[in-house]
């Protein structure tokens, strides 16, 4: 977790760069400076660098976590126990340099945010109540912290009376306080949406803050009433301490259900295109159980069948059709040859036998009226006919056209998930391929402020539906989170290309 890290670094600082700190404050303040300036500048000229830098290097002073941790070490600084002289010796005379020093690393974070704070405001764009709440509460401490660290400079300080200079510095109490609040009024609805870390980040910060709070107070109680014993005193902190931590554990958990990623979600495509074989199945199936009785008698089982009735019986072939279908007698025989293929074949080809001699006791008499003559012509005909009929039902059951229309695409169908990293934090970009053509495109983050990614993500998304390409153009004031998008499509492509 990014505080913990500024939280190691912030107490190293502070124990190893005390006594030069105290001696030589100004080069200190220089550096401070120059690398507040330097990363308000990488900002705002959207430089892109690698996402370990962007995270674990700007990202701490952008972010504002290694300034929050400069603060915390100046507040436990006063809240110490006596019982840790060695600490209080060494950190206590160069509190006042550290935090100037805090205030300086601070600039960074006030101003990339201030910016984008006031973008925001005038963007046309109705505000929550969560951003609205951070706009004031940030200002709030902005006008606390100027004040307190200019009196802080060691030639002021000297100019005023000291209680009024004391008196001031109360005002640190408030300004720790909203630093905490302004952090829980950004976590907290992260938290109830599920996203993954948010929770162990409140449980840490509520243990520093919430910590200070009852050593703090634990202090000026002994201080004042000075108990021969401070082991009831340190269990009722230390019940406290449980118990705020407990309760703001409570109170960030989970309400919703987190989104579906992107790398689980299966589009709609996908299963659409398992249709078509489905109803082309039932649509064989209708169409073999309505050909008409002229087409059932041209059926390969009819055929054979026919045939071995006429070899049997010596009938010429020009009185075929006459004698299987006018003579009364050959009925008990084609039922005969029904049965004993319903003992060698299947069930279908048995019913197609059964009602292929029922058509052919209702077709009797139209038969005798309609031919009076037999023919050599008719039975040549339908033994012509039966190969072209058959052709076409055997053509639909299979279907060898999806793989001509595959063999001709430039990309491979299917989903690509591609991770870039956006402003603050990693972006997982999926794009769904079906025929070479784009079907859909996904994108979701876990930035600091969703503000701008939320701006940037539905237009971008349109934009590169609609061109079917990503090279569209950025949205204007979300350039990370734009170029995060555009640049994982590219490679998701490249990724699906064949």
């Amino acid at each position: 977790m990014l505080f913990l890290i500024a939280i190691v670094v912030a107490v190293l600082f502070s124990w190893f760069c005390a006594e030069p700190l105290r001696k030589h404050p100004v080069p200190f303040y220089i550096v401070g400076t120059v690398v507040s300036v330097l990363m308000i500048i990488l900002n705002q000229k959207h430089v892109q660098t690698t996402a370990f830098t962007s995270t674990y290097i700007i990202g701490l002073f952008n972010r504002g976590t290694l300034a929050a941790a400069l603060w915390c070490v100046v507040a436990w600084i006063g809240a110490l126990p006596d019982g840790a002289k060695e600490i209080r010796k060494r950190l206590l005379p160069a509190r006042g340099e550290l935090s100037i020093f805090a205030a300086l690393i601070t600039l960074s974070h006030a101003v990339v945010y201030g910016i984008s704070y006031v973008k925001r405001l005038f963007s046309g764009r109705p505000g929550e109540t969560d951003f609205i709440l951070t706009c004031i509460i940030c200002l709030i401490l902005m006008l606390i912290m100027i004040p307190l660290t200019i009196i802080s400079f060691k030639a002021i300080r000297k100019k005023m009376k000291g209680k009024t200079w004391k008196n001031i510095q109360r005002a640190a109490y408030v300004f720790y306080a909203l630093i905490y609040v302004h952090i829980m009024v950004i976590l907290l609805p992260r938290a109830h949406q599920g996203r993954e870390g948010v929770m162990l980040s409140i449980l840490v910060y509520t243990v520093v803050f919430a910590g200070y709070a009852v050593f703090r107070i634990r202090k000026e109680i002994i201080r004042k009433k000075k108990p021969q014993s401070t082991a009831a005193m340190n269990g009722v902190c230390a019940a406290a301490l449980i118990l705020v931590t407990g309760i703001m554990g409570i109170s960030s958990r989970a309400t919703e259900v987190p989104a579906v990623t992107a790398e689980k979600t299966i589009p709609a495509e996908t299963t659409v295109s398992t249709a078509p074989t489905a109803t082309s199945v039932t649509e064989t199936k209708t169409e073999t159980e309505t050909i008409p009785a002229s087409e059932m008698k041209q059926t390969p089982e009819t055929t054979s069948e026919t045939k071995t009735i006429s070899e049997t019986e010596t009938v010429p072939e020009t009185s075929v059709p006459v004698t299987s279908e006018t003579n009364p007698e050959s009925l008990p025989e084609t039922q005969a040859v029904s049965e004993t293929k319903k003992s060698a074949e299947t069930s279908a080809v048995s019913e197609t036998i059964v009602t292929e001699a029922a058509v052919q006791e209702t077709d009797a008499s139209s038969i005798q009226t309609e031919q009076p003559a037999p023919q050599e012509e008719p039975p040549a005909q339908e033994e012509q006919n039966i190969p072209q009929e058959e052709q076409p039902v055997q053509e639909e059951t299979p279907a060898p056209e999806p793989e001509t229309e595959q063999a001709n695409t430039i990309y491979n169908d299917g989903t690509y998930s591609v991770t870039k990293f956006g402003y603050d934090s990693d972006v997982v970009i999926t794009v769904t391929i079906e025929n070479d053509v784009i079907t859909d495109v996904t994108a979701s983050c876990q930035e600091s402020d969703m503000y701008y990614f939320d701006v940037a993500y539905p237009v971008l998304k349109s934009a590169i539906l609609a061109a079917q390409s990503p090279d569209v153009d950025a949205v204007s004031g979300s350039t990370y989170s734009s170029n995060a998008i555009r640049d994982g499509v590219r490679e998701a492509l490249n990724q699906a290309r064949k």
